[in-house]
């Protein structure tokens, strides 16, 4: 009874943390590689959502509300940040050892880093 009762706990609270939008969350694409995710709603309405692995960043534009903005990413690698690119809604940047990536969803938005 005691293990029935822990299990719905934490199912519980599996549930209330995994309903927060800008929660980073960890993923295994079909590879096995491990990827690192973030999604945002941005004031305006508009969705992002934002995944890194070892040899790749990606920025989408998931949609909804407003905002005009393009999906930016950037990534750290060899030791320095990539220049940012853009893209009206889905832009990556791959390159071999990636370490972290940058996310946002207009030139002058707010910059999510992953991994945190």
């Amino acid at each position: 009874m005691r293990r029935k009762n822990g299990i719905r706990l934490a199912t519980g609270a599996m549930a209330i943390t995994g309903s927060l939008l800008m929660a980073p969350m960890a993923n295994a694409d079909a590879s096995g590689i491990q990827l690192d995710t973030r999604t945002w709603t941005r004031s305006c309405g508009t969705k992002y959502q934002a995944t890194m692995g070892s040899n790749y960043a990606r920025t989408l534009k998931v949609g909804g509300g407003s905002c005009k903005g393009d999906a930016w990413v950037r990534v750290r690698w060899a030791g320095g940040w990539s220049s940012w690119r853009h893209h009206s809604r889905d832009v990556e940047i791959r390159l071999a050892g990636v370490s972290q990536s940058q996310h946002k969803g207009c030139s002058s938005c707010t910059i999510y880093t992953l991994p945190i």
